[in-house]
Formats: C-alpha cells, structure tokens, sequence
C-alpha cells in the first residue's frame, strides 16, 4: 500500500476534499480562492462605481453625450453600464477600463 492511496493523516489545504470524501463527492473544505475573487470583484465594482459618480460629468462631455443625472440616479452601476454601452458603442469591459484609467 503506497502513501498516496491511504495516509495516516492528512496536512494543508484540500486534505479534506483529496482524502477524505469519496470521489464523486464535493469538498466540504471553504475554497479560499473562490471567496477572494468574489471579494476583489465586490471591491473593483464599488470602486468603479464610486470613480464613475465622480466622472460622470466629464465622461459624458468628453463623449458628448446627452445624459440626465436623473437617467441613472435609480439604476444599479451595471444598469448604467449597460446604457453606456448602448450609448458609446463599447463593451463593457472597455467601459470599466475607461473608467477605472480616467484621469
């Protein structure tokens, strides 16, 4: 009987899902990168919609766009950037670049 196939006891992250569950099975062990990278995109979006609040302004002169304030007063920062979208003609993913790189 090898090491691999049945250790005594098992060490570090994962041990619970590699040893002790059966194959089929999912691990009942937190994955910490799916938490983190549900954390960092939490904190891009807030982040970008906090720069875009304070752009706004120019972003829509440098566009010439014809937006109310009222527009996107009530709309979630993806509602807003999926009206962007529709009003520049770029994904979304080239807005949040945008935004995130104004100056």
């Amino acid at each position: 009987m090898s090491n691999n196939q049945n250790p005594k006891h098992s060490v570090g992250k994962g041990a619970q899902s590699e040893h002790h569950n059966e194959p089929d099975e999912k691990s009942y062990a937190k994955n910490d990168n799916e938490s983190e990278n549900t954390e960092n995109q939490n904190d891009d979006n807030d982040y970008l919609e906090q720069k875009w609040k304070k752009i706004a302004s120019d972003f829509n002169k440098n566009y010439n766009l014809d937006i109310s304030a009222s527009e996107f007063k009530d709309n979630s920062f993806s509602e807003t950037l999926k009206k962007l979208e529709a009003k520049t003609g770029k994904s979304s993913a080239q807005l949040q670049k945008e935004i995130r790189n104004w100056k």
